[in-house]
């Protein structure tokens, strides 16, 4: 196994990602010209899509040093199958001389998916099985006018990205853990654990456990999933 040589760390990462939790507890509000003390926010912003963009800028910088220059990383792009029109929103779809090779979906702990999760993995494992070597068509985001055509390649993952194992029982997370889909092309990965990233305060003294192993794990996928690609 190849070692991983981190632009953007690890420890970077997460580190980024508890600031965002930090930074979704308070009120957003661009243009401020009143004093907003008489304001109280409830529930947190949602992260959810700067989380799919920083892990989307994670993979890139880590993996330009092992990839072609052509790489693309699509986030949350809505991708068209152009036989029957049917489409689906893969968090992060990575794409190489013209064909989708790894994609991710990612969530920021498995909370009430718990009891649906196994069974969503077996049916991503299905899909990925049914969309080999079809054609798709994605429109950019940002321009309209621009439009991609593309090959799924016969070699596609379709993974999942779990950022804490925690608001889960212990027992869940090993029966998830236990029968969670292993055969290479819709894997399951937990980030850290110990400390949900939601919560994490320094003052707890509680410190934030990083699977580094994992990060080794999906750079290893991704790079694997390339490397049998049909250059």
């Amino acid at each position: 196994m190849e070692k991983i040589n981190y632009k953007y760390t690890p420890d970077d990462f997460i580190k980024d990602i508890v600031s965002l939790y930090d930074t979704a507890k308070s009120i957003q509000i661009n243009k401020q010209t009143e004093n907003i003390d008489a304001l109280s926010r409830g529930r947190n912003h949602s992260i959810s899509s700067k989380v799919e963009d920083l892990f989307a800028y994670f993979l890139m910088v880590n993996l330009k040093q092992y990839l072609k220059k052509d790489t693309l990383f699509f986030i949350d792009q809505k991708i068209i199958f152009t036989n029957d029109k049917t489409y689906f929103y893969p968090d992060i779809a990575i794409v190489c001389e013209n064909q989708i090779v790894s994609m991710f979906d990612l969530k920021t702990d498995l909370g009430y998916k718990r009891s649906t999760i196994i069974s969503d993995l077996y049916n991503k494992q299905n899909f990925v099985n049914e969309i080999k070597n079809k054609q798709i068509k994605i429109t950019d985001g940002q321009d309209k006018t621009k439009v991609y055509y593309y090959k799924i390649s016969n070699n596609i993952k379709y993974e999942t990205v779990v950022l804490s194992d925690l608001n889960i029982s212990k027992n869940d997370l090993q029966i998830i853990k236990n029968n969670s889909v292993n055969e290479n092309s819709s894997n399951i990965y937990f980030l850290s654990s110990n400390e949900h990233l939601n919560f994490y305060n320094k003052k707890n003294n509680k410190e934030i456990k990083i699977y580094y192993n994992e990060f080794d794990n999906i750079m290893q996928s991704i790079l694997i999933s390339f490397n049998k690609k049909e250059w």
